[in-house]
């Protein structure tokens, strides 16, 4: 890390806002019994020997002082089947790991699967140890189909895969080899121990090497010895990226509650006078959401807690300053091209006044110098405060947790996304992904109702999202509508003062409008000023593209509220809807920000 982010890692010891806490989460797949030797001491040996490895390495990363204070967190994501699935539980469990359990069935189908009463009595015992249990909701007439969503749900909820491989093909869906493939071709790194005492503990992933992250086949994908890369696999899925800008995020969401409540007011003023008053939001909330938003209906209390101790804050922190920094800045630009035009009317007010009262005159000179003086150490203090980059950061931020408030109540991490490379993430994505494994995911038992319950939320967001976009595109159209009109009143208004005073004089009748030819000056030279502050007000708070934005957002989302009402009631469907829907919602805040990038604070032109 650079000297400016140490510093700031230094300055924020105590923040829980900038030094997440520190967590990982492991899947595990393996074979049966069937597949395994019969003495399974070594694979033992081996989990053992790769879980700790793991642990030290989270520990000593911990120590290097950019998390939270608070021990760091590993958790083992295991479906407890009967095998390798097991002899992780056991072996986690006895190192003192948190466990996950995810069962492709309802528990007590799920217990059909252990023959033996002794079989039965340790799933059972393993369950009851069991930090969280999520019960998939599979059915025994589609029996391969269950294990395989029981794979794939436990991959999206990992950052890596422990695989307890003979390396051989699958045998049948949702086979160790599959979930394998899947892993490596999403590109989540893989341990792999092999079933054979003799073979070597391998990390299989292309993260480790020096090119560029794509899909890779299993047989193809680079591979390592684990005790020589272990380290580097857990600092590039856990170490915060060299962030130049942290210094600038780090200050960002250091705005405490009292000083949020009065921001620029420049802003909306604005919005007031152009009959937007909807879109006025001057004031922030004081605390973050106490529940983890819509969903917190059927979430358990302990994933409220930790909710609300990893993400909540974040979020209302994040917000918070987004709308702070975000009125400072538009009120800045508004305030520099209303002061620009009130400095054009006082020099035209000098001229007009320079033979009739030379005090006023005297006056008019000192508030034109004093107007630019004030554009001047308004453009200073913006740029000096870096409300422009502040905003940028701070909305960016608050959107990305925005969608964690839905997706994680609804069992969605959000990890991963299509193409993404842990190993180049931004700072505020390596954040949010931090919040997101700490927070975790509730303990849920998905049948119908459930299923209902979390379709008719994500139907909720989706509602909201909507009232808000289309809000916006009706306040964001009228906004650029009556800017442009008044803009163009001005201007027309400007020509006929300047055709009138000119038919009066070329009829030769100077002296008959003499007594107005100093005002017609006055206005000639100022009403132009005006009317190109408020095209400049315009442009740069880009009403046009928000109302298009805002409308294509509708449509976007109208589309999938359709398809979630039209469809079918499976948690594989409401899981991608929920992805679907975070997308969506991301790629806007990712355009927005492009967009308003290239407006910061600057001097009129």
């Amino acid at each position: 890390m650079s000297a400016s982010s140490d510093q700031v890692w230094n300055a924020h010891d105590a923040s829980s806002l900038v030094r997440p806490c520190l967590a990982l989460n492991l899947g595990i797949t393996g074979h049966r019994p069937n597949r395994l030797p019969a003495d399974v001491t070594p694979i033992r040996a081996q989990l053992s020997h790769v879980l700790q490895r793991i642990r030290a390495e989270l520990v000593a990363l911990a120590a290097k002082g950019q998390f939270a204070k608070e021990p760091p967190l590993l958790r083992l994501i295991d479906s407890l089947a009967l095998g390798a699935d097991v002899l992780a539980a056991e072996t986690a469990l006895d190192l003192g790991l948190e466990l996950d359990a995810c069962l492709p069935f309802e528990r007590a189908e799920y217990a059909r699967d252990f023959a033996e009463i002794a079989e039965r009595d340790h799933f059972d015992a393993l369950l009851g140890r069991a930090s969280r249990v999520i019960e998939l909701p599979g059915s025994r007439a589609a029996e391969n189909a269950a294990y395989e969503a029981a794979g794939m749900t436990m991959l999206s909820l990992c950052d890596l895969v422990i695989a307890v491989w003979d390396g051989e093909r699958a045998a049948g869906p949702g086979g160790t080899a599959e979930i394998v493939a899947r892993a490596v071709d999403d590109n989540v790194a893989v341990i792999h121990i092999p079933t054979d005492p003799a073979g070597a503990v391998e990390i299989v992933w292309a993260g480790l090497s020096d090119a560029p992250a794509g899909r890779q086949s299993m047989w193809m994908a680079p591979r390592f010895a684990f005790d020589d890369n272990v380290a580097q696999l857990v600092a590039i899925l856990c170490t915060p990226p060299d962030a130049p800008e942290l210094p600038l995020i780090a200050a960002a969401l250091d705005v405490p509650p009292a000083r949020a409540r009065i921001a620029g007011f420049g802003w909306p003023l604005l919005l007031r006078l152009f009959g937007a008053r909807g879109a006025v939001a001057a004031v922030v909330a004081e605390e973050a959401p106490a529940e983890p938003g819509p969903a917190a209906g059927f979430a358990n209390e302990a994933f409220a807690a930790r909710f609300a101790t990893h993400l909540a804050p974040l979020t209302a922190a994040a917000d918070r300053s987004a709308t702070v920094y975000g009125l400072r800045h538009r009120s800045g630009f508004v305030f520099n091209f209303v002061l620009a035009a009130l400095a054009v009317l006082l020099a035209a007010s000098s001229i007009v006044l320079h033979d009739l009262d030379k005090a006023l005159v005297k006056y008019c000179l000192i508030g034109e110098i004093a107007l630019i003086a004030l554009i001047l150490l308004n453009t200073w203090q913006g740029t000096r405060a870096e409300w422009h980059g502040k905003w940028l950061q701070m909305r960016h931020l608050a959107e990305w947790t925005r969608v964690l408030h839905f997706a994680l109540p609804l069992g969605e991490p959000l990890l991963r996304f299509d193409g993404e490379d842990p190993a180049r993430l931004n700072w505020l994505r390596w954040r949010t992904r931090a919040a997101a494994r700490a927070a975790g995911i509730p303990a849920m038992a998905i049948g119908p109702e459930l299923l209902t319950a979390m379709r008719g939320n994500l139907l909720a967001v989706i509602h909201d999202q909507l009232g808000y976009h289309r809000r916006n595109a009706h306040q964001m159209e009228r906004m650029d509508h009556r800017t442009h009109l008044t803009g163009t009143c001005i201007f027309v208004f400007s020509i006929a003062l300047a055709g009138w005073h000119l038919w009066h004089s070329m009829a030769g009748e100077e002296k008959q409008v003499d007594h107005l030819a100093d005002v017609m000056t006055m206005l000639g030279v100022a009403l132009p000023a005006f009317g190109s502050a408020i095209y400049g007000i315009r442009l740069q708070g880009n009403f046009a593209d928000l109302t298009q934005r805002s409308r294509r957002m509708a449509e976007q989302l109208e589309g999938l509220a359709r398809s979630i009402e039209a469809g079918e009631l499976r948690h594989d469907l409401v899981s991608g809807q929920v992805r679907q829907l975070a997308t969506i919602m991301l790629r806007d805040t990712a355009d927005w920000r492009l967009t308003f990038e290239g407006r910061p604070l600057a001097l009129p032109s």
